[in-house]
């Protein structure tokens, strides 16, 4: 797993687009859920916009290497965070 952080709001956008159209698993974080209490309500609150309009402060990409590399566009050369054992994983933080 690698644990990216995203400069400004359009590259983890890029990201989740690029996933999204290459058929990626992805888990989505947005700051609303930051208010919620368990998982009903986080899931409430994510039906409420469509993808295109969630406030996303994270994402998580899960599948092969390259499907993975190809959608995070390789736009960030070295985690900036944390490296783990399992590069098929990756999840970008949105910065501040």
């Amino acid at each position: 797993m690698l644990v990216y952080r995203a400069e400004n709001d359009q590259q983890i956008r890029r990201a989740f687009m690029r996933a999204k159209e290459r058929g990626l698993n992805i888990g989505i974080y947005t700051k609303p859920l930051f208010a919620t209490k368990g998982e009903e309500e986080n899931l409430a609150e994510i039906l409420k916009l469509p993808d295109e309009e969630q406030d996303l402060v994270g994402i998580v990409l899960y599948g092969g290497n390259k499907q993975v590399d190809k959608a995070s566009d390789r736009w960030l050369n070295a985690p900036s965070l944390i490296f783990f054992h399992s590069p098929s994983s990756i999840i970008f933080l949105r910065k501040g």
